[in-house]
This record gives C-alpha cells, structure tokens and sequence, in this order.
C-alpha cells in the first residue's frame, strides 16, 4: 500500500517529579497563599506520532501561561525553540502561592498545535509541574498531488472518507483537473478540513461520460490543527480492482468486477456457485487463472492481489452431439478456447458423427462420452475441430478409420476393453503427442498411426501379438519405442519414416523382419535383432542414414534386396554362416563400409549388390561362389577372390 508520506510529531513533556528542599520554610503554612513559590521545567521525554507534515520541534515556539485563583491568565514563560526550552528547564521561574491553572502551547506560526493544561496548588519552595500534550482541535489543509500512467484515465474523481468508509460530511466527492505531460497528474486541495484520520480516494474513468469507475486508489491522510497535510503519489499501474469472469474455460457469458473499498482493505468476495449458470452448464469449481494446480477456490480471500482473475472449471453438459452448434450459437460461444463437452447418459444407435461436427469449423471441442453406451463402434472421421475424446467402456474395437485426419486431437482416453486397434484408425492424426493403449489389445492394424507426425512416444502392451503394415509410417516425432514379447509379426514398412527412432529392440517372438519395417529411419544408430528372426526382408534397413553397425543373427537365409541400401554411415556388418545368397542391391551405397567378411556359405551374389562401397578396400570372394551378378562391384576398388570366375560383367580381376 503506498501511504501518504507524513512526518511529525507530538511533543509530550513529561516532568519528572524533581523536589527540591527549601532551606527557609515558613513556620506558618495557613500564611503561604501569598508568598513567593518557584517552578522548573524539564524536557527529558518526547513523545512521538506520526503526523502529515509537522515542522520539526526547533521550529515550534513553546508558551508557558497561567492563571491564579481563576484570575485572568497571563504569560510566565515563552521559548522561541524547543531546544532553548531545554536549555532553560533548569532556571527557577519565581511565581507566587495559591491555587493555579497552567497550560503549556507548542505553537506553529500564530496557531496552536499542541497544548496541556493541569490544576496545581503552589507552595512555597520549588514546585514541579507534569504536562501531557495533545493536539489541539481546529482546522488544517490537505494537498496532495497524485501522478499516474499517461493517459490511463480519462476523468478522474477524488473524496475524503472516514475511516469506516462513510463520506465525509460537508465534503463532496469531486472531479479534478488532469494535467498531461510526461504523466498524467492531479491535485487534491481542500482547506478548512477538521483534524483527524481520513481516507483520500481516487476514482479512475475509462472515459467522461462513465458512471462506474475502471479503479481506484487510497491512502491514509492524519489532518493536524494549523498544518497542511501534504504529500505526492504515484500509481504506476492501475490494476487494484478484482476481475470476476463467469467463463467456462470457453464460453464468457458474464463478467464482475469487485473494487476494494481502501487500498488497505481487502475484500472478502463470494464466488458464483451451480445456481448461478445456465443449465447447459455442469459448475466445478474457481480458480485462479493460469494456475489452475492451486486447485478450486470459493471465495476471494483476505489479502488476494487485486490484479488476478478468476476463472471456473464447467463444461457444456448436453444431451446429444446435435446439440452442440445450436448451444454454440445460442450462447454466442468464442473458438477462441477450448469447449469441453459431455454427453449425458444415453443409448447412441448411428456410428458416424462427422456430419453433426463436419460444421463445426473453427472451434476446439474436448468430447466426454463416458457415459454413454454405443450400439455400434463410434466413428469420428475427419473432424478437425475434435482435441480430445473419452470414449465409453462399452466400445470394445477402435473401429477402422475411426479418427483418420482428425488433424487436432492431441489426446484420447480409450476403454480397458478394447481389443483391436483398427485399420488407419487415428491415420494422419497429426498433433497427437502421445495414447495409452490399453493391455487389453491383442492387434494394432495396418496404417493405425500412420502419418501421426506428433507423436513422440508410445507403449505397446504385452498382449499385443501382431502391428500391421505401415502402423507407424510416417510418425517423424516418434524417438523410442518398445516392442513386446509377445510380437510375433510385424508387417510391411511398419516403422518406416520414422526419422527420429534412435534405436530398436526386435524381441524373441518376432521370426520375420519384414519389407521395410524400418526404411528412411535417418535417426537409427542402433538394433539388437533376436536371435528368433530367420528372415529379414527386402529394403527392411533401406535409407537407415545413420546406422553404424548391425549384427544378423545365425539362422538367416540370406540378406534380401536392396536391405541396406544407402545406409550410408554403416562402417561394421556381422553376416553369420546361415546366409546362403546376397540378393541385388543389398549393400548399395553403404559409402562408409571399409570391409566385410563372407562367409563361405554364400553361393551366390546378386546384381548390384556393393555398388558404390566406395571405401571397401579389402574383400574376400568365397571359392563356393556360383553366380555373381552384373556390377556386383561397380566402383569397388579392391576385391580379392577364389575360383574360376573373372572378367565382365561383374568387373573383378583375378589375383594369384
């Protein structure tokens, strides 16, 4: 709270009890009304206060007046500082016996701002006086100079408040005069102000002509008799009010705002509860915008910063899909956020639900279908507006095509009793980021995730037994992935495109690597292939950039067409004894293959198939070696071999 800078001070002069014994003390005590008496003054213990703008107690000057026997009251002593005051505390001040009257004024100027009076009965001797100063009462001045934010604030008001916040009398709320320049300033001047506490408060107007305004802004002002209460502030943002928005994280159909009464002062709000929305809406809860992990809220506590907004949790509880755009439309509901929906509990026949959303264009809709039961498998096909889904428990089979191009889900809860992954079912789902497939699915189908290019990882579980060809083509953000035990067959190309896969397990159960189960994976550095796998088919590494080594397991046949062809980082290749034939292409291309062992199984070598290992130096052509193919060994520099083959087409040249 920025307070209204005050300095000041209330003088209390205590005096202390100084008794002095008299050496000539009158026998007769009924005789001393009349006689001489004496008094001293001390100044040992201010007392301070805070006060607007006090001048400090060397500019006070200090009167000293009494008045004997109800007489006229008449000057005994007067300082023009407090600290000659205190220089003459110890001087004896000769005044005469009775009954008196004094009163001590710290005065400013002409005007009294302190003063003490006591009743004393003089003796003769030396007497002590003991004064307890206050402020006076009577009038004082406020002028306080308030800065703000230029342009800010069109009209600006001012008023003077008591301190339980009631106007006060005879000073009316007023508008004042901006000055603009570097900021926009103000001043508040009002004299013949009563002493007391006030509070001052500013109302900012957006513009002239508004009767509620956009904030205010108080401070503390103490008026003192015979002094101007002066101070300046500055408000460097006008942000002191409370912002109530009734959004559904979706649909604004309300907005409160709640102003503080002091800057000093916090309110205690009540937020709206289920009663106070539309039927169409389910109320969860308030919170605290952009910080929804505070959890809910029900009112606006003590001690809230008054610039933040709150927010309830809802949805659009509807009783059918249809409903959606005509609620849309009736609540004027931006597609500027994001519109959760559920559908209350219903029967659902029909299976295909693009064309009551196909007209929803724009908007970002988080369907919940949890409690309804669907007669056939729901079908949700290129519907972009759809974000994310909770499917129901009496879904069993993703059905084929069931999310294809559903371009902006990000996220979908599917049952526990789903079995099946259809064919293409969330194809081309490109800003799906992640899915739990449950344990209960046995099969992901052909092209089931194919084009997902936001997916960045996924768990198959271990029940699943086949993934079809092409399930994951394309899924450029996919950067691990475990394959189960329980695999038995992966199909044609079913990694392909994954550019970012690093690395891959092939597990026990799997016998075939099939057609370019992981072609153009450009990221792949490394595989552990099972010792399970008899058959790695054609072009199954073809494009793998980044491949470095590969072991093949005993039991394979032979290393089919074009498998690692332009696997251009490829330096180490184990081939075992099991291999009988090197199909074409096999090797094309593999530029960083400085050697390579066959083994003396193999038969047969097959068109193409080292082309281009241009950094090969050393190779060994086994003598059991039937058939070698055209160009075999195009611009392979250095190729040693057994036996009678020589000369064209396959470019060796025999050396004893």
């Amino acid at each position: 709270m920025n307070k209204l800078k005050n300095y000041g001070f209330i003088l209390i002069i205590l005096f202390t009890s100084l008794i002095f014994s008299c050496s000539n003390l009158h026998g007769d005590k009924e005789s001393e009304t009349n006689e001489k008496a004496y008094i001293c003054l001390s100044t040992d213990s201010p007392y301070r206060t805070i006060m607007p703008s006090f001048k400090p107690f060397e500019e006070l000057k200090f009167v000293l007046k009494g008045s004997l026997n109800g007489n006229i009251e008449k000057t005994i002593g007067s300082w023009d500082s407090y600290s000659q005051m205190q220089d003459s505390s110890n001087d004896l001040i000769e005044i005469t016996t009775g009954n008196w009257q004094f009163s001590l004024y710290a005065k400013n100027g002409e005007s009294n701002v302190l003063s003490s009076t006591i009743d004393k009965q003089i003796i003769s001797g030396v007497n002590t006086l003991s004064f307890d100063m206050s402020e006076v009462d009577g009038d004082g001045k406020i002028k306080v100079n308030l800065t703000i934010p230029l342009n800010s604030a069109e009209k600006i008001t001012a008023g003077l408040f008591t301190l339980d916040n009631q106007p006060v009398e005879n000073i009316k709320e007023e508008e004042l005069l901006i000055s603009n320049s570097r900021k926009s300033s103000v001043c508040y001047l009002k004299q013949h102000v009563s002493k007391g506490v006030y509070i001052l408060r500013f109302f900012f107007y957006q513009n002239m002509d508004d009767s509620l305004p956009i904030n205010s802004y108080s401070s503390i002002v103490k008026v003192s008799a015979g002094y101007e209460s002066a101070g300046n502030l500055e408000v460097n943002q006008i942000n002191h009010f409370y912002k109530i928005i009734y959004e559904m994280d979706f649909a604004q159909f309300k907005e409160g705002v709640v102003a503080p009464l002091n800057f000093n002062e916090y309110m205690q709000v009540d937020l709206p509860t289920q009663a106070d929305f539309p039927e169409e809406f389910q109320f969860h809860g308030w919170y605290e915008k952009d910080n929804k992990d505070k959890g809910y809220i029900t009112k606006i506590e003590k001690g809230t910063k008054e610039d933040k907004t709150f927010v309830c949790d809802s949805i659009l509880c509807l009783s059918s899909l249809d409903q959606i755009k005509y609620t849309i439309e009736k609540y004027k509901i931006s597609s500027d956020n994001l519109l959760k929906i559920k559908i209350k509990k219903a029967t659902i026949y029909n299976s295909y639900y693009g064309s009551c959303m196909e007209n929803i264009v724009g908007y970002k809709i988080a369907l919940d279908l949890s409690e309804c039961y669907f007669k056939e498998t729901p079908v949700f096909s290129r519907c972009p507006c759809l974000i994310s889904i909770i499917l129901p428990s009496s879904v069993t089979v993703i059905e084929n095509g069931a999310f294809i191009d559903c371009t902006s889900l990000t996220s979908i809860e599917i049952p526990s009793n789903v079995t099946e992954i259809g064919g293409s079912a969330f194809a081309g789902c490109t800003s799906l980021t992640s899915i739990e497939i449950p344990s209960s699915v046995a099969k992901i189908g052909g092209y089931a995730f194919e084009r997902c290019t936001s997916l960045t990882s996924i768990e198959i579980p271990s029940n699943v037994t086949e993934i079809g060809n092409r399930a994951f083509d394309g899924c450029t953000s996919l950067t691990s992935i475990e394959i189960p035990s329980s695999v038995e067959a992966i199909f044609e190309y079913a990694f392909a495109g994954c550019t970012s896969l690093t690395s891959i397990k092939i597990p026990d159960g799997v016998k075939i690597i099939n057609y370019g189960t992981f072609n153009s994976c450009t990221s792949l550095t490394s595989i552990e292939i099972s010792s399970s796998v008899t058959e790695i088919r054609r072009e199954a590494f073809a494009g793998c950039t980044s491949l470095t080594s590969i072991k093949i397991p005993d039991g394979v046949k032979f290393i089919d067409y074009g498998t690692f062809d332009s696997c251009t980082s490829l330096t180490l290749i184990e081939i075992p004894s099991s291999v009988l034939s090197i199909l074409a292409y096999a090797f094309a291309g593999c530029t960083s293959l400085t050697s390579i062992e066959i083994p003396s199984s193999v038969v047969e070598i097959g068109e193409y198939a080292f082309v281009g290992c241009t950094s090969l130096t050393s190779l060994e052509i086994p003598s059991g070696i039937k058939f070698v193919g055209d160009y075999a060994f195009v611009n392979v520099p250095h190729i040693y071999y057994y036996g009678s083959l020589q000369g064209s087409p396959w470019g060796a040249k025999e050396i004893n």
